[in-house]
């Protein structure tokens, strides 16, 4: 199995172009669209908070904060 990469920016882009096109709805909110979405922002507000940080310090925080969003990321898509 080859390794699954791609950008985030353009990820989380593609999210948010499709929530948009979805009609209105109260329960737009609960979409498979928005829960991609939000993955995508938990793990820009995680490298937000690691702007000025070191490599080795973000190195570490990804693994104990960004990779369980990861993991949960990817069983979702495979749900």
């Amino acid at each position: 199995m080859s390794p699954l990469v791609g950008c985030w920016a353009h990820a989380r882009r593609k999210f948010d172009e499709a929530l948009k096109a979805l009609p209105a709805s109260p329960d737009k909110d609960e979409t498979a669209v928005q829960q991609g979405l939000q993955f995508c922002n938990q793990l820009f507000a995680i490298e937000r908070e690691l702007k000025d940080v070191t490599p080795e310090e973000r190195y570490t925080v990804r693994m104990e904060r960004s990779k369980p969003i990861l993991d949960a990321y990817l069983a979702w898509l495979r749900q």
